[in-house]
């Protein structure tokens, strides 16, 4: 299927089909030197779909997930605890498992993100400030 016209080929054409416009929302600011997008149209009780944006050196605060979680990397790349990840790969992550991205250096990391059951930090004083940048 071919992007539609305005649109920014960086982003999965399934994400167009379903209305996503890079432009729509700007990105906001998360923990750690993270920025987020949340794809609202993908998104329904116990699932969460946004796009990351990982500065180079910077990290997801060390957390798991509720459910399984899949990211695949649309630009740069990040590593975890089970590997390093570049365009066009996909991290799976289970229930319970936790892991601490971070950007691997050059240009910042975009991932989308689709995790079910939500997120858990570690960290108590990460999960209440989480709940504020949210």
């Amino acid at each position: 299927m071919p992007v539609p016209a305005g649109s920014d080929p960086l982003y999965p054409t399934a994400l167009h089909r379903y209305g996503f416009k890079a432009s729509d929302s700007p990105w906001r600011s998360k923990l750690g030197g993270v920025q987020g997008r949340k794809i609202n149209r993908l998104c329904e009780p116990g699932v969460d779909a946004r796009l990351l944006k990982i500065q180079p050196g910077s990290a997801i605060p060390h957390h798991d997930h509720r459910g399984q979680e899949l990211t695949l990397v649309l630009q740069g790349g990040f590593s975890d605890e089970k590997g390093v990840y570049h365009r066009g790969d996909v991290c799976a992550g289970e229930a319970g498992e936790p892991h601490t991205p971070v950007g691997l250096e050059g240009e910042p990391c975009i991932c989308f993100a689709v995790s079910l059951g939500g997120y858990r930090f570690r960290n108590p004083l990460m999960s209440i400030a989480a709940r504020i940048l949210t």
